[in-house]
């Protein structure tokens, strides 16, 4: 599994980030960086920057390479144990203390830093499920993950894992009064629903009921379940 895995690496370009556990940057072999996503061209530059002497002292030493994504580049941070760093020692202790977690993440109370201590879960989508969360007005359900644009699977899994949800109770679209380009930040909600949904507001007066936006053309049943913990009738 391991081969097939990097003869597709190296015949293919970055930039997903595949996690393998982890490893020491400053004696990796060229196949353990093919396998977590590195392009030729990218290992080229690696192999240059150590023969003119260079070495990485601490994992963020990885944020200095020219032309690596910096996205790729904190999550592989995560996995990079140096041999002689003694912070990298330490997280490496602090990872196997805390993983597995027990304790489920609550995905409405957490901030990056609890994220973060996920194995696998870097700053990259730590800050995207907080940004998510709030683009939302708060998850109803862990499954809501699924729809972080650009998700990798394996972190996808960790967070389906060891999150919960807590405190489902949320009024972040107030449907009478929001004007549309409020309403166009929702993530559930089209420009052209936006807009479909005020111009019926102003034709026929204030929504009494939350099912009253299946009258409008474009929210249909599916639309209409997803939306319904976000509003509130009330000014």
């Amino acid at each position: 599994y391991k081969e097939k895995s990097i003869a597709k690496a190296k015949n293919q370009d970055p930039q997903k980030y595949q996690t393998h556990g982890f490893f020491d940057p400053n004696t990796a072999s060229e196949d353990e960086w093919f396998i977590r996503g590195l392009s030729k061209k990218q290992l080229q530059i690696l192999r240059n920057f150590q023969k003119s002497g260079g070495k990485f002292y601490s994992p963020k030493d990885l944020r200095k390479m020219y032309g690596w994504d910096p996205d790729w580049v904190e999550e592989c941070i995560a996995e990079v144990r140096i041999v002689g760093d003694e912070a990298s020692k330490k997280g490496s202790l602090d990872l196997a203390k805390e993983t597995p977690i027990i304790k489920k993440i609550d995905l409405n109370r957490c901030e990056t830093n609890d994220l973060k201590r996920l194995r696998g879960i870097g700053p990259y989508y730590a800050k995207k499920v907080i940004a998510y969360r709030e683009a939302l007005g708060g998850y109803v359900s862990v499954d809501q993950l699924r729809e972080i644009y650009h998700m990798r699977e394996e972190a996808l899994l960790v967070l389906l894992e060891n999150t919960k949800v807590i405190d489902t109770v949320f009024c972040s679209i107030r449907i009478n009064n929001c004007d549309r380009e409020s309403l166009k930040k929702h993530p559930y909600i089209l420009w052209n629903t936006a807009n479909n949904i005020v111009a019926f507001r102003e034709m026929h007066g204030p929504f009494t009921e939350v099912d009253g936006l299946l009258e409008t053309a474009l929210v249909d049943n599916e639309t209409l379940a997803k939306l319904k913990p976000y509003i509130c009738l009330d000014d």
